[in-house]
């Protein structure tokens, strides 16, 4: 899925737009919207449970975020493989699960290195953000 969908939205919908005059900024929003919203169709899965079909909005949002994303990433490389390795990790390690702040299994130690890894995630992701150019 990565490969192809960065395909499809990165290296064909968002070059289109930018081919045809539009700027990075606006040609970034609307790939990136198209694949939030080609999300969606998570809501019509069979094997999706009630409480799972209920993140679907959610879902549309971070999709649609992590493709404005990857069009910056994108623009920034001037490769398409940087988004594809991007998405592929970001499918395999997901969103963050927080059960773990409620589970005894869990010692307080565990917890605070869990939210430490959490917070350098977050600050890598900004620096990026900064100093990836």
């Amino acid at each position: 899925a990565p490969i192809l969908e960065e395909l499809e939205y990165r290296g064909l919908l968002f070059n289109i737009f930018r081919m045809q005059g539009y700027s990075n900024f606006y040609s970034g929003l609307i790939s990136s919207l198209s694949f939030g919203i080609a999300h969606f169709r998570h809501f019509f899965d069979k094997t999706y449970t009630p409480a799972k079909r209920n993140t679907i909005f959610f879902q549309v949002f971070y999709t649609s975020f992590f493709g404005f994303y990857a069009c910056y990433i994108y623009t920034v490389s001037n490769t398409i493989v940087s988004p594809i390795i991007m998405h592929g990790l970001c499918n395999w390690f997901s969103l963050p699960m927080f059960g773990y702040r409620n589970d005894p299994s869990v010692s307080k130690t565990q917890k605070y290195i869990i939210h430490m890894l959490y917070i350098c995630g977050i600050t890598l992701f900004i620096l990026s953000l900064i100093f990836y150019r």
